[in-house]
């Protein structure tokens, strides 16, 4: 299935937020989204998700997203926020269970098997079996963003998209995380959208890079191609430095760029 941006455009008042914008996403690869603050980022992972609408077409399959059903739409795609409010005084395994509702729209009811076992699953993934009965709101903040890293594992989607969920995470979850998208694209045929603010990150572990800058794509292709030190000083305004781990580069910010 592909999940396809076609001349997409989206304004907030006076202000143009993406400009002109087509992406496709149709085959298993763990693709980074960067770009600096303002460039976008957010917004298109609400569009790309159906959270938002948008000018130009995005389409699933084939099919426009906004005649998709909510619940058949979140079959196909679990999108997790930067925001991680909770109204509600869940506990932790209760968060995770959320992500099986697409699965019994508009039916009251228990977990069935499947969802035990998905719901299970995901918690062992991000490693909080040790909370699940602890309310949401008593965690700290990297507990809470494995918590809902694990609903959106429960979901069981074809399609991920991830916004900055490193963020708050420790070093060692940060890379657990990493390591677990890139298993879910090579077991699980997966394609998954992260967007990152951290270049280490999305150098080392993702096949596929997204730069945007200004509301507009910049740059989209595999790391080397796109994490150039001319474009990164260029939309940056820093200076990078690169190391080959195995195949892998490894790219990291050292300086501001003299203007």
């Amino acid at each position: 299935m592909i999940l396809e941006a076609r001349s997409v455009l989206f304004q907030r008042g006076e202000k143009q937020i993406l400009q002109d914008v087509s992406v496709q996403f149709d085959r298993p690869e763990l693709i980074g989204l960067i770009g600096p603050n303002g460039a976008g980022k957010s917004t298109l992972m609400k569009l790309l998700a159906g959270v938002l609408p948008c000018d130009g077409l995005i389409t699933l399959g084939g099919r426009a997203l906004q005649t998709i059903p909510a619940p058949l739409l979140a079959q196909h795609i679990a999108y997790l926020p930067q925001e991680r409010t909770v109204h509600w005084a869940l506990n932790c395994q209760e968060i995770v269970a959320l992500g099986r509702t697409p699965y019994h729209p508009g039916l009251f009811r228990g977990p069935v098997r499947e969802d035990d076992q998905a719901i299970e699953t995901a918690m062992a993934y991000m490693d909080v079996h040790a909370f699940k009965d602890r309310v949401f709101k008593t965690l700290s903040g990297g507990e809470q963003a494995r918590v809902l890293i694990a609903r959106v594992l429960a979901q069981e989607t074809a399609f991920i998209l991830a916004d900055e969920p490193t963020n708050g995470l420790d070093p060692a979850h940060q890379i657990g995380l990493m390591q677990l998208f890139r298993r879910f694209v090579t077991d699980q045929q997966k394609i998954i959208l992260v967007s990152l603010h951290d270049l280490a990150l999305a150098s080392r572990w993702c096949d596929r890079i997204i730069l945007l800058n200004k509301g507009s794509i910049a740059a989209d292709g595999d790391v080397a191609d796109v994490m150039t030190k001319t474009q990164i000083g260029s939309v940056y305004g820093v200076s990078t430095a690169q190391l080959i781990i195995g195949e892998r580069p490894l790219i990291t910010p050292v300086d501001l760029l003299k203007q």
